[in-house]
């Protein structure tokens, strides 16, 4: 009977029925979006935490109190010294026996390094090094396009030593007159028959006054790359081979390779066409594109040097055509193909990659190359060691992200030598290197090491964003700081020479030997996730048992700044809908009460005919509740079909920082059936909540007063 009358009176009184029905609906649906965004968030973030780099747990050694973040601390590049696991094939093999969740224990240190490619003229130069049997039309081709580079050098380092390149007399002297012999007739007239000091003279003299605009800063992990890559699903070959197991070498990430290691024209020809599909934008209506366009117009004069003076002869013609222009040479020609507008853009950018990037060094360094890399040892001094790129790797889903984007692979021995711990083989090799080098290194010591490495850092610290006035700045100012120590300049010339044709270590090494040696920290990967927490006890109480000073935390903790977005973003969320089911309770009371008093008269006649209070408390409450479960129902099944509906279409990230925390361009919804449960749930509690104080004043009516009532 009271369902009944329950029924018939959410009939009769249709429009406060669908007032309260209304905000259960809303309230409901907005619940199921807002649990599915949350989760989708947080498995999201943790996603692309841990099968990227820090896994689910990371161990470290417990007797240094420094904050350890595998992203550096504030993810500003700080990597603290934390010291090292004593011991990790033990540790290693004592957690994979004593722990069933545990898959994998990855060795890991994690540095900053510096790379420092070779310039158009040093690769001229390694060729005619390297290269003397090359025919002759090729060879006069190559020394004529030294000949021209060390020309525009010379005009620039005379355009800068009149303004703010501080030099002093002697080495202006000296330098101007080694630019004079380096163009001179005679010097390249017995170019051959003194080759080998002719080329050292380039090398030494000419070729540390060149800007380097290819210098990149990253960070790099250190480990036993195919445990690594074994371990973290996200790492995907773009290029190459993994790192062979047991071989050293190095994976370079693709958003750096890119990014730093492409010629900038053709990076920025690259970030226009991207921001053009993606943002949908004109290049007319944006500042941004329109200065990158600038910037290429620019750099187009050094860019022409670079393409040699028979393929620039060459070019000049197809220029001329494909331009409609009657005559000029390249060096003039391309700063008008440079002026590129969204008519053109699709078209010249095509020409770009098809006609002129073939002739220019599109990446500074190739998949295979031996080439020197450049870290920060645990002294504070920068330290190189020859490596061998084996591929180019990206984060999946996560590959346009600079948070993650910045980290390469690089195998743990190499590591332990840039950070300053060497192996026996590798002090033989040095000593040998530094003998053979003659002393030449003693002319800059650690102090001036280290200032060159960070006056490199600096340099490469200019984004895309600058202008070219403040590019030419840093350059000239590279320019500036280079030439005030001609000793320091050949002696690094010499290390670079000699580090780029001495062969790099082949020697086979056993896993045991790659994980025997110092290793800073270790990522745990879990078989099942959902029992970190018990995981970690066990671990924790195993270190305890074993008095291994040694400590375990979960992602969360040693990811810093992007761990705890994980948990901002929850904490907002859970606030969000507290107030939204806060409003709620007072609007659905508010609504429930104004129906009762309609209601008066009606009550009234009910309690005079015998209803007993509990009869009008339950009657009401039988309402209260078809209207919350009803709508409810309703307002779940919406918002599961819109949970559903953006976990095919996702929600795209409004830049690339965000694609970390969506783990992807795009976030795509889901939601368990436990949040569908808990949501519907609470808007049916809710609404029989907020309905005590309306049933408080409806039992309290009088027969006789609310029967007189109108």
């Amino acid at each position: 009977m009271i369902w009944n009358l329950a029924i018939r009176n959410l009939r009769a009184h249709k429009v406060q029925t669908f007032v309260v029905g209304s905000i259960v609906f809303f309230g409901t649906l907005i619940s199921v979006i807002g649990a599915a965004f949350l989760d989708s968030v947080s498995l999201a973030i943790r996603k692309s935490i841990t099968q990227s780099i820090a896994g689910d747990i990371q161990i470290y050694s417990s007797k240094k109190d420094v904050q350890f973040s595998v992203f550096g601390n504030s993810q500003g590049g700080d990597f603290p010294d934390i010291g090292q696991i004593e011991n990790f094939p033990e540790v290693k093999r004592a957690i994979l026996e004593n722990i069933p969740n545990v898959k994998e224990v990855v060795p890991q240190g994690i540095n900053f390094a510096l790379l420092n490619p070779n310039t158009t003229l040093d690769r001229l130069l390694t060729d005619l090094r390297n290269h003397p049997e090359t025919n002759a039309l090729v060879q006069a081709d190559t020394k004529e396009h030294v000949r021209t580079l060390a020309q525009r050098l010379g005009a620039t380092y005379e355009k800068n030593a009149l303004g703010f390149l501080k030099v002093t007399p002697e080495e202006l002297i000296t330098t101007r007159a080694a630019l004079a012999r380096a163009t001179s007739n005679p010097f390249w007239d017995q170019f051959d028959s003194n080759r080998n000091d002719s080329l050292e003279f380039l090398e030494n003299k000419i070729a540390p006054l060149e800007s380097n605009d290819a210098m990149s800063y990253f960070f790099y992990v250190g480990t036993t790359p195919e445990t690594m890559m074994r371990a973290f699903p996200l790492i995907e070959m773009v290029q190459g081979q993994p790192i062979p197991p047991g071989q050293k070498g190095f994976l370079f990430n693709e958003f750096v390779y890119e990014k730093t290691i492409k010629h900038k024209i053709a990076v920025r020809l690259d970030a226009i066409e991207k921001k053009l599909h993606t943002d949908h934008i004109t290049i007319s209506e944006s500042k941004e594109l329109q200065q990158k366009i600038q910037e290429n117009v620019n750099q187009a004069p050094e860019f022409a040097s670079e393409i040699s003076p028979r393929v620039s002869r060459e070019l000049a013609s197809n220029l001329q055509n494909f331009l409609s222009i009657a005559s000029g040479t390249t060096a003039e020609l391309l700063p008008q193909f440079f002026k590129m507008n969204d008519a053109n853009f699709a078209t010249r950018k095509a020409y770009f990659y098809k006609t002129i990037a073939p002739h220019i060094v599109l990446y500074r360094m190739k998949v295979g190359d031996v080439f020197p890399l450049t870290a920060v040892s645990r002294s504070g001094s920068p330290n190189s060691v020859n490596v061998k790129l084996y591929g180019i790797f990206r984060f999946k889903g996560i590959e346009n992200s600079p948070v993650s984007g910045y980290f390469s692979i690089l195998d743990i021995l190499t590591f332990r030598q840039l950070y300053g711990h060497m192996t026996p083989d590798r002090k033989a090799e040095t000593q040998a290197l530094e003998a053979e080098m003659d002393g030449a290194l003693s002319a800059f010591d650690a102090s001036n090491a280290s200032d060159l490495f960070n006056q490199n850092i600096a340099v490469t610290s200019n984004t895309e964003g600058t202008n070219s006035s403040s590019n030419s700045s840093s350059n000239s100012s590279s320019n500036k700081d280079s030439n005030a120590n001609p000793r320091s300049n050949e002696a690094q010339t010499r290390a670079k020479k000699s580090m780029n044709t001495k062969d790099v270590d082949t020697k086979n090494y056993t896993t045991q030997e790659m994980e025997n040696g110092v290793t800073p920290n270790a990522a745990i990967i879990l078989s099942n996730p959902n029992k970190l927490d018990e995981t970690l006890r066990n671990i924790r109480k195993l270190f305890a048992d074993k008095n291994w000073m040694l400590k375990a935390a979960p992602w969360i903790e040693v990811s810093g700044v992007l761990g705890q977005a994980a948990f901002v973003i929850k904490s907002i969320l859970l606030l969000f809908m507290t107030i939204v089911y806060f409003i709620g309770i007072f609007i659905v009371a508010n609504a429930v009460l104004m129906t009762t008093l309609q209601r008066t008269k009606e009550i009234g006649i009910m309690r005079a005919i015998g209803g007993h209070r509990s009869f009008i408390r339950k009657l009401i409450l039988s309402e209260v509740f078809l209207m919350s479960t009803i709508f409810g129902a309703l307002g779940v099944s919406a918002g599961l079909a819109i949970v559903t509906w953006l976990g095919v279409k996702g929600i795209p990230s409004p830049n690339e920082n965000l694609e970390f925390l969506f783990s992807g361009p795009r976030l795509y919804l889901s939601v368990s059936a436990s949040n569908l449960a808990i949501s519907y749930g609470v808007a049916v509690l809710v609404c029989l909540g907020a309905s005590l104080y309306p049933i408080r004043k409806a039992v309290k009516i009088q027969p006789i007063t609310a029967m007189r009532a109108d």
